[in-house]
Parts: structure tokens; C-alpha cells; sequence
């Protein structure tokens, strides 16, 4: 069940709700901060846990997105932690200001605007290869090249 931390602006609410809701659905665990923060959280230090604990960032890019500070504050701690980002457009966007350019240079969008069921099923697809890239490295990581350890005897 692949973690995944939903970026977006409170104006595109519905929305993001709808697409949290759908991912529940479809057996992936989403982190969104209608759900996530309760009363009584400090709400910084949560939205960042969320963001370390998460597999993947889905940045819901519209015109209110890319105006909220919030968001920009998000998808800069994603960059830290090293999260896949994956940008679906949502609404019609003239330009990306450039500190969301920098970091979003070079990802393929997945757009929402035509059809959201398309888009809903690219953007599973695009989270399950991201959990497998994410499960093949966790393996990776337990391979040790035992080839220069001398003195160690086997059998």
C-alpha cells in the first residue's frame, strides 16, 4: 500500500478530496490535510512528517496551487527529502513560476482537465511504479559485496 502525500491549494479542496477518497479506494493510503491534522497538531511539523513518511508527492498543479506558499513550502521539503513528485494538472496553467520550474523541470505532468478517470488511472500506474522502484532499492540495499572481507571463514 503505497503511502502518498497530496500537495494542493485549499481552493482546489474538492477536488483533492475526491482524488484522496478514490485513492483510498484503490488501496493506496493518501495523506491529506483535511484527514491528517487534527486539533491540537502543530501543523508544520506534521505536514513535514507526512512528507518524510510518504512513498510519493502528487502536486495537484492549478493556478491556486501555484500561487500558495503553502504549496511551495511542500513541494521544497519534498525535494529535500528525495519524495518522487508527480504533478497532475488539474486546471489551465499560463506559467510556472520559477521556483516551482526549478523543481518540477523535466517530470512529466499527467493531466486531469479532459478526463479525470484517464488521468486517475496514469496516475495509479505511475504510483505502483514508483512503490516498486522504492521496494527493488530496499532490496538493492541489502546486497553486501563480501568479495574484499578477508579473514572470515565459511563453509
Amino acid at each position: 500500500m503505497s503511502k502518498v502525500f497530496i500537495s494542493y491549494s485549499s481552493l482546489d479542496k474538492v477536488i483533492a478530496l475526491k482524488l484522496a477518497n478514490d485513492l483510498r479506494s484503490n488501496n493506496h493510503n493518501p495523506w491529506i490535510d483535511q484527514h491528517g491534522i487534527v486539533g491540537g497538531d502543530k501543523w508544520p511539523t506534521t505536514i513535514v512528517q507526512a512528507i518524510r513518511d510518504c512513498d510519493c508527492i502528487v502536486l495537484l498543479m492549478s493556478p491556486n496551487s501555484l500561487g500558495s506558499d503553502n504549496v511551495r513550502k511542500e513541494l521544497h521539503i519534498s525535494v529535500d527529502e528525495h519524495k518522487p513528485i508527480i504533478p497532475i494538472k488539474i486546471a489551465p496553467i499560463e506559467k510556472i513560476p520559477d521556483d516551482f520550474r526549478y523543481h518540477l523541470a523535466g517530470l512529466q505532468h499527467i493531466d486531469f482537465i479532459g478526463n479525470y478517470n484517464d488521468g486517475f488511472q496514469k496516475l495509479e500506474s505511475r504510483i505502483d511504479s514508483s512503490n516498486s522502484s522504492k521496494e527493488q532499492q530496499q532490496r538493492d540495499s541489502l546486497i553486501v559485496d563480501t568479495s574484499s572481507w578477508t579473514g572470515i571463514a565459511t563453509r
